[in-house]
């Protein structure tokens, strides 16, 4: 299995020939190509992509995006919010040590907020388990989160709103049918 394939990302100017990295703060493991989107007008879509955090740990996957920096003709990573590289939009092992139950997660990649950008929107079913009583049977929690760019600035925000949770969900769906998530109607 190719648990560890290390990926590397250049720019290369075609008129100097010069190539030059560019670097995350993390190695981009397991890298897999996601889409292309428009968080923010520019002269190019962003490349948006995932990775895993770590090979030898329980890694996250992280959805991260090169964007076009048309002022100086390379490309980026961009920033999220609190300056991060990358959104979780996944645990690999999430319950390995079974202190989550019922764990399920959606994510995508579109324009939710129907304003013409794209927003990564990040759906989040669990149950904690009391490791102290494990037989209790506690409520579970459910989150949805949305990242975009207003104004060149990035924001997160969590949308509370059943309604809009329940219509966000079922676009997220639409783009993740075979996930058991979208299987069951229950959770919203």
């Amino acid at each position: 299995m190719d648990w560890n394939r290390l990926f590397e990302l250049y720019n290369f100017n075609l008129s100097t020939k010069a190539k030059s990295p560019i670097e995350a703060k993390w190695p981009f493991w397991l890298w897999k190509f996601r889409q292309l989107a428009r968080f923010e007008n520019g002269p190019a879509p962003d490349v948006t992509f995932e990775s895993a955090s770590c090979t030898e740990c329980e890694p996250e996957i992280l959805l991260s995006a090169l964007r076009f920096d048309a002022r100086e003709q390379k490309w980026r990573l961009r920033r999220w919010s609190n300056g991060e590289e990358g959104i979780g939009v996944g645990d690999a092992a999430v319950d390995v040590d079974g202190s989550v139950a019922d764990y399920a997660i959606l994510s995508g990649i579109a324009d939710f907020e129907h304003d013409g950008n794209d927003e990564v929107a990040v759906w989040t079913h669990y149950r904690n388990v009391e490791k102290e009583d494990p037989q209790m049977d506690p409520a579970p929690v459910t989150t949805l989160s949305l990242y975009l760019y207003h104004d060149g600035q990035p924001m997160e925000y969590e949308i509370k709103d059943e309604t809009e949770i329940a219509r966000i969900k079922k676009e997220l769906c639409h783009m993740n049918s075979q996930e058991a998530a979208c299987k069951n109607p229950k959770p919203n």
